[in-house]
């Protein structure tokens, strides 16, 4: 196998190992590093675009070689074995090892084993309390190792991996005293608010361009209406009247009276859809809701996004399991995003409207198309028929006549001349 180009935390230890874990979102065997000082790194590959040729020349390096220019043959000849110790790499490809939050390791002993996507209208609080009891930190750790069997492999102390695990617990977890320990289970509450905390921090950074294009600015877009192509529909109507008689524009002057207003009113609706823009609250609450869709699709398995995504459309409640310093502290966390849903039920009606309109106005042009089609048609009937009249007026003419057509008649008189009435005298 052709070696991999790795980026480590400059901090790390000789004890740090490199473990396989089912990623929490798709299962998937993903690669993890667990330091017993740094915690738990996350590698993340990062490729060049196909299109782009490009290659790894990864060689040993000697810094004394880069001091002096002047190199003594010996250093020359080192540097040439050296180079011969080298790899070219085709695929360019770097995989950095980046923090992860261990709440996302943990999170899976936690939850009920037969919790899947048909549960998702249930309270899923109410399912762990009823089948989950309080559990030390080493009865947690000793299902983690039941689930992921190569990060016992990976840890030499278990002492190490408790001290990262125990603050994740603490996060996400109720806890009660029983003797000198502490006891957890899952709080739904605590996730959420700890994945809004985390979605805080994103939105402070700004989110990427390319998410905020296509996630915030166009979401919130209100809809525009071309009244310019209303208006010259209704013109052509109008055009149309003076070209008929007047029954017909007596009748097309109603229509378009109607069409008019009903335009009208529609344009009213739509040009009061300027009043929609969204304030700064309602768009930072989209890039909140953003981030923490990317970040529940990231890292949490399917069924439990669909029970994070209820919070979406109704505050959750404090539990009432928290102590009063945690209720005030998660409280603070727990996003309302009711206003959010109601911008976008305004935007979703008059995205509608606009709908409707431009339906309206496509079908007066048709309207209008079709009556020039049938004029354009009547007109070439008539010009058909009298070139069919021409033909058979041609085809009737006897040979003698032809004939007579091709004679130089100039100064002659016509046949008819000689059959006049005489002049009475």
């Amino acid at each position: 196998h052709p070696p991999n180009v790795f980026v480590l935390p400059k901090t790390i230890s000789t004890d740090a190992r490199i473990f396989d874990l089912p990623n929490p979102a798709s299962s998937e065997s993903s690669r993890f590093l667990f330091c017993p000082q740094g915690g738990f790194y996350e590698f993340t590959k990062i490729t060049v675009p196909a299109r782009e040729c490009r290659s790894w020349l990864v060689a040993p390096s000697d810094p004394g070689l880069h001091q002096d220019n002047d190199q003594a043959p010996a250093d020359i000849a080192h540097a040439a074995t050296a180079s011969e110790d080298g790899y070219v790499l085709q695929q360019p490809h770097m995989f950095v090892a980046t923090p992860f939050d261990p709440i996302f390791i943990i999170l899976p002993c936690l939850l009920p084993r037969d919790i899947d996507a048909t549960t998702a209208d249930t309270d899923l609080q109410k399912r762990i309390d009823d089948s989950s009891h309080y559990q030390s930190l080493s009865d947690h750790l000793d299902n983690l190792f039941e689930i992921v069997p190569s990060l016992k492999q990976a840890t030499h102390t278990r002492g190490a991996l408790e001290s990262h695990l125990q603050p994740a617990l603490n996060r996400i977890c109720n806890a009660v005293e029983a003797g000198d320990e502490n006891m957890y289970r899952l709080s739904i509450r605590r996730l959420y608010a700890e994945l809004i905390r985390k979605a805080e921090q994103v939105t402070k950074r700004g989110l990427p361009v390319s998410l905020e294009e296509r996630f915030v600015k166009q979401r919130l877009a209100a809809p525009e209406l071309n009244e310019r192509r209303e208006e010259s529909s209704v013109s052509i109507m109008e055009d149309g009247q003076d070209k008929k008689g007047n029954d017909e524009q007596s009748q097309d002057s109603g229509y378009g009276s109607q069409t008019r207003e009903s335009t009208e009113a529609a344009n009213n609706e739509i040009t009061s859809n300027n009043s929609l823009e969204p304030s700064g609250g309602i768009q930072q609450l989209l890039r909140l809701r953003t981030a923490l869709d990317f970040i529940a699709r990231s890292y949490l398995s399917t069924p439990l996004q669909l029970h994070i995504q209820q919070f979406f459309a109704k505050r959750p409640d404090v539990d009432s399991a928290m102590s009063q310093k945690d209720r005030e502290t998660i409280s603070s966390y727990l996003i309302d995003f009711s206003p959010l849903e109601t911008h976008f039920g305004q935007l979703d009606a008059r995205k509608r409207q606009a709908q409707a309109l431009r339906c309206l106005s496509d079908n007066i042009s048709r309207k209008r198309g079709a009556a020039d089609d049938e004029e354009a048609m009547e007109k070439a009937e008539t010009k058909r028929k009298k070139k069919d009249e021409d033909e058979a007026r041609k085809k009737n003419v006897s040979r003698g006549v032809k004939q007579l057509e091709k004679v130089n008649r100039s100064g002659m008189k016509t046949l008819s001349n000689f059959f006049t009435k005489a002049v009475q005298k």
